[in-house]
């Protein structure tokens, strides 16, 4: 059998963010075919969102369409989005994230928190859902209590968003660094991405 190559990623993207949630699953789609290694970093792209979230029609004036445009594209990497009422803030959760990347967690907990709201729409501004996703990625009431006492957490993700934008790509996520070294912004479909990892030398992570 032949080896796969060896695909080096650092991903930047936020719960709330539909095309991080295609991008990851563009990815994924590809682990048959590449021995992709990835790791997370979270950035809040909005914190003026209200605590406990807001209206979806205040951030898409018409979300059915919004809805009816992205799953079309989700359905060929056999995802699936479902609409919501609410947009959340994110920024307790993505604290609970970064939690869940020091212990290894961040791959579950990245699915548990898209579970929840792409796939159930639910509320990720609400504590006992950040709870819910939390208890299910493997961590514990307690754990949440901890991510959010901890101010490193929430400086994280404003260090994680000083990065990208020093990276030159204005902050936008879903963004990444492959290989260490080269940097991409946006959804690509499968075969973009394997056109450019063809062009890449196989290399270590630096």
């Amino acid at each position: 059998m032949e080896k796969k190559k060896t695909i080096y990623i650092d991903m930047f993207l936020d719960l709330i963010c539909e095309w991080c949630f295609l991008g990851k699953g563009v990815l994924d789609s590809m682990k048959d075919r590449y021995d992709i290694v990835m790791r997370y970093h979270f950035v809040e792209i909005h914190p003026d969102t209200p605590q406990g979230g807001m209206p979806m029609t205040w951030h898409a004036p018409h979300p059915e369409r919004f809805f009816k445009a992205v799953g079309i594209i989700a359905e060929h990497y056999g995802l699936k989005f479902t609409p919501r009422e609410i947009f959340p803030n994110t920024h307790d959760i993505l604290c609970v994230a970064e939690y869940a990347n020091d212990l290894g967690l961040a791959e579950p907990f990245i699915k548990a928190g898209y579970d929840a709201l792409m796939g159930l729409g639910l509320n990720l501004s609400d504590p006992a859902i950040i709870e819910a996703v939390a208890i299910r990625a493997g961590l514990d009431a307690e754990a949440v209590e901890k991510a959010l006492a901890d101010p490193k957490y929430a400086q994280r993700l404003v260090d994680n968003e000083e990065y990208i934008f020093q990276c030159g790509n204005e902050g936008r996520v879903p963004a990444y660094i492959i290989n260490g070294k080269y940097i991409h912004t946006g959804v690509e479909g499968d075969e973009a991405w394997a056109e450019l990892f063809e062009s890449l030398p196989e290399e270590p992570l630096s």
